[in-house]
């Protein structure tokens, strides 16, 4: 079941301060001999580690465009593969693809729904848990950056596809998007249909 925008700001009320420190994070994940070095951390969310907090899961989601394979261009491409697959039934490729992705950028949230569509699919019902709380829970970290509700409080996201992943998540409907410039930062601007939520936009500012 989806969570409202609500509901998810009330989880995450800790977090709301509507910036990412970029060169703090960039420090975290970099040290070798700290639990938040990013590939401690990588295997840390993939095995569950029940002591992840907000800030790891925060280090973790905003710290992948550091890694050395974060290329948006390829990213997408790997992302639009996935879903074409999961769209012409091809439940196997999704999965495998899914996990080619994930290996190289740990953080995709479209990977995690797109697989746990096709574990439903395969009927791996375990693993179709296991990744949707994943995708959930990279949701929320993002969520819990801004309500995405004006420019000052934006949703930062490190990729064009987490902004379509967020509004999905919503259950929001997109009826157009629009670049617009503000104060020198250039922000995605998603013009919403008619919804429960009475929202109008949705704003979110790409990467660092």
């Amino acid at each position: 079941m989806r969570i409202y925008l609500k509901l998810i700001l009330i989880c995450f009320p800790f977090l709301l301060q509507g910036q990412v420190d970029y060169p703090y994070i960039k420090a975290r994940i970099s040290d070798s001999t700290s639990n938040t070095f990013y590939p401690v951390l990588t295997q840390r969310f993939n095995d569950s580690d029940s002591t992840l907090t907000g800030e790891d899961f925060y280090l973790l989601y905003y710290g992948a465009i550091f890694l050395p394979d974060y290329d948006t261009t390829k990213i997408l491409e790997a992302e639009r593969a996935i879903r074409l697959a999961n769209y012409t039934g091809e439940f196997l490729e999704a999965y495998e693809l899914s996990d080619s992705l994930l290996k190289i950028y740990p953080v995709s949230i479209q990977a995690y729904f797109e697989k746990a569509y096709a574990c439903f699919s395969l009927k791996r019902f375990g693993e179709e848990a296991y990744n949707n709380k994943r995708y959930k829970v990279l949701i929320r970290t993002v969520m819990g950056r801004g309500d995405g509700k004006s420019f000052e409080t934006a949703c930062h996201i490190n990729l064009h596809n987490d902004a379509y992943e967020i509004v999905k998540y919503l259950q929001l409907e997109s009826k157009e998007e629009l670049e617009v410039e503000y104060q020198g930062k250039t922000y995605e601007v998603v013009h919403l249909r008619p919804n429960k939520l009475k929202l109008n936009h949705l704003y979110f500012i790409i990467g660092s």
